[in-house]
């Protein structure tokens, strides 16, 4: 998917391009996974029942970050062939 995401650029913006697209995926994690123990962390309640509801509550939400994550894939363009006449 890396790749795909810097199949576009020009041979001496490649490696910008691929340092953005690394430091998007870091930024991403961080803030994901930060959410995510947030979401875990803030309930201040005792009862294993509502606990148990939360961690299921995350799952979702994991699950669907990661479908929205997957649709946005769909928009990343393969490398086209330049120069190429029909």
């Amino acid at each position: 998917m890396i790749a795909s995401a810097t199949a576009d650029l020009e041979g001496h913006q490649t490696a910008m391009g691929s340092a953005v697209i690394n430091i998007a995926r870091q930024i991403g994690s961080v803030l994901g996974t930060s959410v995510l123990v947030l979401d875990l962390v803030l309930p201040e309640h005792v009862g294993s029942i509502v606990k148990n509801c939360v961690f299921v509550n995350v799952w979702w939400m994991a699950g669907a970050i990661s479908v929205i994550g997957a649709i946005a894939a769909f928009g990343i363009s393969t490398k086209r062939l330049r120069g190429t006449a029909p």
